[in-house]
């Protein structure tokens, strides 16, 4: 069984003789689960006791399970899916950091 307070925290209930446990930063519980969950990729969960977890912002990327925090992508790179690794930008396009796509180079410039 799975309480949760006011909708803002959330705790486990796998054993029904023991008292709940709060999930932890980079998990979340959603109602109904036993369970604490592991944050998926492309997501975060920045502290204990979610209900949910936090989809990552385009920019911004997490390549493995449970993270706390997005990472922002890096400059020269881009980030069009949140869930994989950044990728290099082509030749003839840039980006200065935290962009889910490259820019193509303007007219005159290299």
């Amino acid at each position: 069984m799975l309480t949760c307070v006011v909708n803002v925290t959330c705790f486990s209930c796998a054993d029904p003789s023991a008292e709940p446990s709060q999930c932890s930063s980079g998990t979340y519980a959603p109602s109904g689960s036993l369970q604490c969950l592991p944050c998926p990729k492309g997501s975060h969960c920045p502290s204990a006791g979610l209900p949910e977890y936090i989809p990552c912002v385009n920019g911004t990327y997490t390549d493995s399970i449970n993270q706390t925090s997005c990472q922002s992508c890096p400059a020269g790179q881009k980030c069009p899916n949140p869930a994989q690794s950044p990728e290099d930008c082509p030749s003839g396009t840039y980006s200065l950091g935290g962009q889910a796509d490259c820019l193509v180079c303007p007219e005159g410039h290299r």
